[in-house]
């Protein structure tokens, strides 16, 4: 974690060379977590939906339920999860800065572009899932 660089308006402060207070350490553990806490509920999520797989249940509702909600906590993360997080993380790197050189950003670039198309084709596969489901019980009650 020490070896990554933090962009801040004048330049990339390495997270090795900052000096770091107990408060500080704090604001920086709970920003890496809350930045961290998407990845790990998409992990619980996967995990239920493989033991679906795993079950022999694909063309399901459960499993076009655990897509969306996948879909919507990629679309959180990138809107709302990521921006607080590197919030959080600017604020005590530059804390120690003297008056007037501490920092708050927010920033919305390339890599959330494309986090924002990968929660969105999520979102899609699920209206897929959907609609397979629903083929999938039409054609199961029929005789």
């Amino acid at each position: 974690m020490l070896e990554k660089a933090i962009q801040i308006p004048e330049g990339y402060v390495n997270l090795s060379s900052v000096s770091w207070t107990p408060l500080l350490k704090l604001l920086g553990f709970c920003a890496d977590l809350i930045g961290a806490l998407p990845f790990l509920i998409s992990l619980f999520l996967l995990k239920k939906l493989f033991v679906y797989y795993r079950d022999g249940e694909i063309f399901n509702v459960r499993n076009a339920i655990l897509y969306l909600k996948i879909g919507v906590l990629y679309l959180i993360d990138v809107l709302f999860i990521k921006s607080l997080s590197q919030i959080l993380m600017i604020l005590a790197v530059t804390m120690t800065n003297t008056h007037g050189s501490r920092y708050l950003s927010i920033s919305f670039d390339t890599p959330n572009l494309s986090l924002l198309f990968y929660g969105m084709l999520v979102i899609i596969v699920s209206w897929v899932m959907s609609e397979a489901s629903k083929l999938y019980d039409e054609h199961k009650f029929t005789i």
